[in-house]
């Protein structure tokens, strides 16, 4: 009785760790994965970038079924400012060049598509004051993200069957079998809004920022399945794949003899 009580806590503990590590892992990959992708962009914008990166993927889990593991979404952002001039390539204007922001989910990017061919989060035009409080401009800066919506769909079944084979003089087996199928898909809606924010000259304070939000009428969708990627032996997520079932199965044999 102890060893099953002792046994089972071990297990317990090594689980807990197998999937700490595989967490940490994967969320020290996000974050240096989103500033160089973030550093990149800003290289070839010559601006100010903001890069986003959403990941599902998959964990080790003790207490899961055969193949099934644990469902988990982690995410890392990252800003950075790669500039030489003026914002923007060599003629454009300052103040429509001088920020932008990309959203990625897995290998999906969410927004609107620009003229030269990038996937951004879209922009607006925003206006500037002075310290004086007067209206200076107008800049074009990129929507913020204030609310994300996920809906995930799991369909999880598992079968165990045993053959026994006769017995062939003294000796027989049994043949047995374990088969897991898994489908899993997430879907991902972003809500975002515009900041026109503005200085209150009323105010007792001289300067003092009063904040006003409206929400954007655009709202982004972004759709996921599973795929098992034998290249790196792990369950992984595309918008290709929403609707595929990963099928594992393992055969094993028991022999004996009378």
């Amino acid at each position: 009785m102890e060893l099953a009580i002792l046994g089972s806590l071990i297990l317990l503990a090594v689980s807990t760790l197998l999937i700490y590590g595989q967490r940490l892992e994967l969320q020290q990959q996000l974050k240096m994965e989103a500033f160089r992708k973030a550093l990149q962009k800003a290289y070839q914008r010559n601006s100010s970038v903001t890069y986003t990166l959403k990941k599902d993927s998959r964990f080790f889990n003790l207490m899961a079924g055969f193949g099934q593991g644990q469902a988990s979404t982690l995410g890392a952002s990252a800003s950075a400012m790669w500039q030489k001039g003026a914002p923007g390539a060599s003629g454009a204007k300052g103040q429509t060049q001088a920020s932008f922001a990309y959203y990625q989910i897995n290998d999906e990017m969410v927004g609107i598509q620009d003229t030269g061919g990038d996937i951004m989060l879209p922009r607006y035009n925003r206006t500037t004051i002075d310290s004086d409080g007067a209206i200076s401009g107008e800049m074009t800066v990129p929507v913020s993200v204030y609310k994300e919506e996920r809906v995930s769909t799991e369909d999880y079944s598992s079968s165990l069957s045993r053959q026994e084979a006769p017995l062939s003089g003294t000796r027989g087996k049994i043949n047995a079998t374990r088969s897991a199928d898994l489908k899993h898909n997430v879907t991902t809606r972003l809500y975002t809004r515009k900041d026109i924010s503005y200085s209150n000259t009323s105010a007792q304070e001289p300067g003092l920022p009063s904040y006003s939000y409206t929400f954007a009428n655009n709202t982004s969708l972004s759709s996921t399945g599973a795929y098992y990627n034998a290249s790196t032996n792990r369950i992984e997520y595309s918008k290709n794949t929403t609707g595929n079932v990963i099928h594992r199965q393992r055969s094993w044999e028991t022999v004996f003899e009378k």
